[in-house]
């Protein structure tokens, strides 16, 4: 084989490939997959599954960190809270940025205009989890609201 031939090979092999996709339960995969879950449908509102979510006031320019672990959220005691979210809320609630460290996780959330918080959900020493764990974990916090069912309209079959 000739150099050409060579050269026509490594092309079309990095051709016909498909693009890389980031290894499961690395940095780059969990934050792909909470983009897409939580952020990328346009302007998706966060539900709150579990009480305890401590926001202050964005004026503030302070956000204490709530840490949920162990199925709660908890908080330092020196939290300075404006506003307590409780389950079922929306609260106008959006995931703002999402930050994936080796120690774990950290989401900002915006509610309301006016509110903010961080949430951090630690990983175990030493070890990311794989991304199908932390979605779970964040699925136990946030979920985001079913789209509204179409009504069917009279005249159309199995309309009433």
């Amino acid at each position: 084989m000739n150099w050409n031939s060579n050269l026509f090979l490594a092309l079309s092999a990095a051709v016909c490939m498909p693009a890389a996709m980031p290894a499961q339960g690395s940095k780059d995969a969990i934050r792909q997959m909470l983009e897409t879950r939580y952020v990328a449908s346009s302007a998706r509102q966060l539900v709150l599954k579990t009480d305890n979510l401590m926001m202050t006031d964005l004026a503030s320019g302070v956000s204490y960190p709530n840490l949920y672990q162990d199925g709660k959220l908890t908080q330092s005691a020196e939290a300075m809270t404006r506003y307590k979210g409780i389950a079922g809320d929306s609260l106008n609630l959006w995931l703002s940025n999402i930050d994936v460290k080796d120690s774990g996780l950290v989401l900002e959330v915006f509610g309301e205009t006016r509110y903010k918080a961080t949430v951090e959900f630690p990983f175990p020493k030493g070890k990311i989890p794989p991304t199908a764990e932390v979605e779970r974990m964040v699925g136990e916090v946030f979920a985001t609201p079913l789209p509204p069912r179409r009504q069917a309209r009279s005249g159309y079959p199995g309309a009433s």
